[in-house]
């Protein structure tokens, strides 16, 4: 640019010096201004789309004290997304329940707020237990149903929604209650054609082993997984089912437990090719004896397996496994990849060939008591809420479930 004939900068050679001090603070503050407007705009700008950690909204909830243990699907790019969950509730004599809840969102606003729906069962329903006789009482009790998995199956015509739960009877004597919930607790199914209409009736599908469920119980499981494998003779109990439809595969997992064990041994996997029929044993994925080379420096090293659920985040299948510390059984979620979910095989290691931590995802609030949480649940087409993850609130009994705002994999929606 000239002015006259010259050019700026020999106009600016020819002020005096006074001017060219004042053209230079000038010119230096402007540039400062225009600095700082910059970063305000960005931080501004930052703080609008932070992801928020914030307790899931359910509205018309049904006596609902706490929820845990989220499950998301939804048909692809649908308006609607829908979650399982464990809605803790309280009995007519204020007696704690376990049940299974149905809700749904607009997923086109996010999933932000989630409307929720009975699921049939009888989760709360008094019980006996009676010997082969079928008049010796051999336990009395509540049935209870928890850790439910919502799955999609569009290959399954007319069975396209599928859920799966852990059912047990929680017995009114604490001195057997660990040996009543192993010997009676299973794997139970639903299916329907829209999880909005009528599910069909419950099945018991999957328990561990003969006399668990002894007789004449035994009479009403569809598989016992130890005829899966040999590698599956120690397990008496299988809890915490997580499911994903991908590929033609119905893959899930299943935390396995020993005898006399409060605890799971370890996380296994099953397959199926025809949408549940059929079932095949994949492997174990994580095993409580094997969790050393998770263990950060500084921090309490993994001691315990809480639980495990299959995520899915644009097309690629991870495992989302809670640990726990010897303080806290439940202190935080590892996340891992797949090298091939259908074969149960996770991404190794290079160096320590034990499976790869691809992300370390703490608990969603601090302060949570001794039992902790964890397990998590994830949707893309509930992106703006992100991860959702159960946690127990402070040291009370009561769980809560929190959206994120992030999801798994990447740091930012």
């Amino acid at each position: 640019m000239k002015i006259h004939g010259q050019d700026v900068r020999s106009v600016f050679r020819r002020l005096p010096w006074q001017y060219q001090l004042m053209t230079a603070v000038g010119l230096a503050f402007i540039g400062l201004t225009i600095v700082h407007l910059s970063a305000t705009l960005i931080t501004w700008k930052k703080k609008i789309i932070a992801p928020e950690t914030k307790p899931v909204k359910f509205f018309f909830s049904q006596s609902t004290v706490g929820a845990l243990d989220p499950s998301l699907a939804s048909r692809p790019h649908g308006l609607t997304a829908w979650m399982a969950f464990t809605a803790q509730q309280k009995d007519a004599k204020g007696a704690e329940t376990m049940n299974v809840r149905l809700a749904s969102s607009d997923a086109s606003r996010g999933c932000l707020y989630w409307t929720e729906m009975e699921n049939g069962g009888d989760s709360g329903r008094k019980a006996r237990i009676l010997a082969p006789d079928g008049q010796t009482v051999i336990a009395k009790g509540t049935w209870r149903v928890e850790t439910p998995s919502l799955v999609y199956d569009p290959d399954d015509k007319g069975k396209e929604w599928k859920l799966f739960a852990f059912k047990y009877l929680w017995s009114d004597n604490p001195k057997d209650r660990l040996a009543v919930i192993q010997h009676y607790g299973v794997i139970t199914y639903e299916y329907a054609a829209d999880p909005a209409r009528e599910w069909s009736t419950e099945e018991w599908l999957f328990a561990a082993k003969k006399d668990y469920p002894p007789p004449p119980y035994d009479q009403m499981v569809l598989l016992d997984l130890d005829r899966l494998s040999p590698q599956l003779d120690d397990i008496v109990m299988y809890a915490r089912p997580s499911a994903i439809y991908q590929d033609g595969v119905l893959a899930m997992t299943l935390s396995a437990f020993k005898a006399g064990e409060a605890e799971p041994d370890r996380v296994i996997e099953i397959v199926s090719r025809d949408n549940g029929n059929s079932w095949l044993y994949a492997g174990t994925l994580l095993d409580k004896k094997d969790l050393a080379p998770f263990d950060v420096k500084g921090q309490p090293p993994y001691t315990r397996i809480f639980g495990a659920t299959l995520v899915r985040q644009d097309g690629k299948v991870y495992l989302a496994a809670a640990l726990g510390t010897p303080s806290q059984r439940g202190a935080g979620t590892l996340l891992f990849a797949f090298d091939d979910l259908a074969s149960g095989a996770l991404a190794l290691d290079p160096q320590t060939r034990a499976p790869e931590v691809l992300k370390r995802i703490p608990l969603p609030v601090a302060g949570s008591g001794p039992i902790g949480g964890g397990t998590l649940a994830y949707l893309d087409d509930c992106a703006k809420s992100g991860m959702m993850i159960s946690q127990q609130e402070g040291a009370s009994t009561r769980f809560r479930i929190y959206q994120t705002g992030y999801p798994p994999v990447k740091t930012s929606p």
